[in-house]
């Protein structure tokens, strides 16, 4: 498979299904929240990694509907976080649409 094709397609793909798998937990925990029965995996991560996966997430999109879609970082961010990496891309999918639309 060339290139291109896995940069274009076959990442966000795989990007797209590591999200479907993170909704589906996140209903889990939302039952847990209700029991009392929450556990956060919270370790340390790349943050400039995590908005560049959520990025391909709507490049293809964003590229179809010709809006110029880019990242901008702000020199307070830090590199690396310590969360729950799982969360945070669940998150910032779910704002981003609505931010943006």
């Amino acid at each position: 498979i060339p290139e291109e094709i896995r940069k274009k397609v076959l990442r966000p793909c795989l990007s797209s299904s590591k999200l479907l798998k993170s909704l589906v937990n996140d209903i889990l925990d939302y039952y847990r929240i209700k029991g009392n029965k929450i556990r956060l995996a919270m370790e340390k991560f790349s943050l400039r990694e995590k908005l560049q996966e959520i990025f391909q997430l709507f490049e293809l999109q964003a590229l179809m509907k010709e809006i110029n879609l880019q990242i901008e970082k702000d020199g307070t961010i830090p590199e690396d976080v310590y969360s729950d990496p799982d969360r945070a891309v669940s998150y910032t999918h779910l704002t981003l649409p609505t931010i943006y639309s």
